[in-house]
Order: C-alpha cells, then structure tokens, then sequence
C-alpha cells in the first residue's frame, strides 16, 4: 500500500479508477439481489438508506464483517 499513491504514480491512481468502477458494476449487479440496501444508487457508501437496511434487514454475505456495521439496537 502507497499512501497518497493516486497523487504520486499515474498507475496507481488509474488502477483506482478501474477498482472503483469494478466494484460500483459489482454492486449494482448486487442491487437485483438486494434491492433493500439501495445499491444501484448508493454503491454501499454509507448512505442514510443503506445504513437503515443494515439496521433493519442486518448485513448480507456481501458486507464486510470487519467493518463495524450498525445493528437494530445501535447506530
């Protein structure tokens, strides 16, 4: 990992690009599959509706577990 790399090596910053829009394909792929996590508009990225799906529906197979997810009884 290269802290500031985008910044620094043009080929890091364009494998970023493609990761991104990689992942946002991927995720509204997922939203077919999950429409209640609001993917195809909000990718996963902390968006109020998505955290309230978690919340509510609780974390899918897709989520990452090491993150801290909210739960029904926390923020």
């Amino acid at each position: 990992m290269v802290i500031k790399g985008d910044d620094a090596c043009a080929s890091i910053a364009a494998g970023s690009v493609l990761a991104k829009v990689e992942r946002d394909a991927i995720m509204v792929a997922a939203h077919e599959a999950h429409p209640h996590f609001g993917w195809a508009g909000n990718k996963g990225y902390g968006a109020a509706v998505h955290l309230d799906a978690i919340r509510e529906h609780g974390p899918s197979d897709l989520h990452r577990r090491s993150w801290a997810l909210p739960t029904a009884d926390a923020p």
